[in-house]
Formats: C-alpha cells, structure tokens, sequence
C-alpha cells in the first residue's frame, strides 16, 4: 500500500498535543490622562471649533470661555466658524454671546471693553480654574508669534501671583522655534520660585496642515485614516502612562496591548524624547509612557 506512510504521518499529526495559548506579558499600565472639563481660549479663529467639538464630545459638563478683543467682524467670524461646526451662538440676557453644547457643556464669548483679549482672559482666571489655556496666533497681528508670546509671559505672571493649580498651556504659534526660548523662561521662572511647572505645549498649525497635505498627496488612502484617528468619535490616538521599574521591550508591549484592542506605536522617554516604532526586542530602561492607538469609547 503506497498510502500506508501516509496515513500513518497523518494519524500521528492529529494527535499532536495541543499547544496552550501563550498568556500576554505583564505590565502595568496606567490610564489615560483625561481630557479638561474646562478650557479658556484666548484669540479667534477656526481652531475655536475643532477645540470646541473635541471637548463637548469626550466629557460630560464641559466648559469653554473664548476670551477675545470684541472687533464686531471678528465676532462675525467666530460665530460663522462656530455656526458650521454646529454650534450656534445665542445672545444671553446679559448681553453676551454663548452656546448649549452636547453632553450638558456650555461655551461662553467674552470681551473687554478695551478691546484686550488677555485682559478679558485674565478677569476670566479670577473667576475660576482652569485646566487648559489655549492661545490662539492671530494672522492680523503685525507679528503673531509676539503676541502670543508676549501673552504667555502676562498669562505666567497671573499665575505666579496666586497659589493655584496651574493649567496646560497650549500655544499657537507660526515658529516653534521661536517658542522655545519663551516656554524655557516661563518654566524656569516657576522653577525658581518653587512653583509646579506648567506644562506648555508648542504647535504650528501651519507646519502640521502641511505634513498632511503632503502625505495625503503621496499616500494614498492615508487622509482617511487621519480622519479616524483625529475625529470625534472612534479610534483615537493615546497616551498610555508606564509604571513598570524594569525596562520594557515594544515587542512585549505590543503583546500586553492587543488583549486590550489598542497598537502600540512609540514610547515617551523621561526626558521627553518620542521613540516611535523602536526596535521591538531592544529593552528600554527609561520609558515612562506609550502611545498607543485604541477606541476612545472603551479606554
């Protein structure tokens, strides 16, 4: 019989031990760090929606103060901006424009009569805390990179003469560069007074909505996946906090993280440095966070 040698090979696979699934490594991870509850955004423009939405959509009670110079054609255009991204400005009792938001939020627009959008901003920090300040580049500004500098260090004074929790700082800026040097005097003016260090976030929108152009010129399909990733609802990306004293490997990572949906893109050094996609057997001994990409919904 040809087909003995056959059959006997094939007896003999079928009864192959099962191998038993192989558990995910341990490591502990922390949580996302939540979104602000509350954010003060000084200058116009049409960031003001896309911070807007974000925010309504991901917590409950949100609250937005825009604190800007009053001009009537810039309230015009805050609220045509406010207008496509639903969400209509009303004229209050007072006087004041205002908007409902989803989930129980509530966006106020406030001006100072001296037509000063980081006066109105700083009456605004009197009133309550805030847990972000976002400063917006005004292109009609002689040079917007200086205002918004110049309100970084007016904003860090504010904060420096009351013992408060500090915010996140956000600024827009056309340079980043030329932000460096404000964001290291404002960091070590705190450090020397013994202050909690705010944390200040430099961003050109300008140099990012080029690098999506580009790749979404060269890369077919990609602009959708930038859709995804920064919509408001679905995929999102996240920043995973590491509380682990060993150090870890991407490959191991990658594993703990696929029982829990997500993909692992990089890690955050502790001195602030983004390895992204590092190779996946090397051990890092100083990773304090991961970025992953999971389902906001879930996180």
């Amino acid at each position: 019989d040809n087909y003995a040698p056959v059959r006997a090979y094939a007896r003999t696979l079928t009864q192959h031990p099962r191998q038993s699934p192989v558990e995910p490594p341990s490591i502990a991870f922390g949580t996302p760090r939540p979104p602000p509850r509350s954010i003060l955004v000084v200058g116009y423009g049409d960031a003001v929606a896309s911070i807007t939405q974000r925010l309504a959509g991901l917590t409950d009670d949100a609250f937005v103060v825009v604190a800007f110079d009053g001009e009537p054609s810039h309230v015009q255009r805050l609220a045509a901006v406010l207008e496509r991204a639903g969400v209509p400005l009303e004229r209050t009792r007072a006087g004041c424009w205002a908007a409902t938001l989803e989930r129980g939020g509530k966006l106020e627009v406030r001006s100072d009569e001296h037509g000063d959008a980081m006066e109105t901003a700083l009456a605004a920090l009197k009133t309550r805390a805030f847990e972000a300040v976002v400063l917006l580049a005004e292109a009609d500004a002689v040079d917007p990179d200086a205002r918004t500098m110049l309100r970084m260090m007016r904003l860090a004074e504010r904060l420096l003469s009351r013992e408060e929790s500090v915010p996140h700082v956000l600024a827009e800026l056309a340079s980043v560069a030329k932000g460096e040097r404000a964001r290291a005097q404002l960091q070590l003016a705190f450090e020397r007074a013994g202050r909690e260090v705010p944390r200040v976030t430099l961003v050109s929108t300008e140099q990012i909505r080029n690098y999506f152009m580009v790749h979404s010129a060269f890369v077919p399909g990609i602009n959708e996946v930038y859709s995804q990733l920064l919509g408001e609802r679905g995929q999102d990306l996240v920043r995973l906090p590491l509380r682990e004293d060993r150090p870890v490997r991407m490959t191991d990572v990658r594993r703990a993280l696929a029982a829990r949906g997500m993909i692992a893109l990089g890690f955050e050094r502790e001195d602030g440095e983004v390895v992204l996609n590092p190779p996946a057997r090397e051990p890092y001994a100083d990773v304090r966070a991961v970025f992953a990409i999971g389902d906001v919904e879930t996180l």
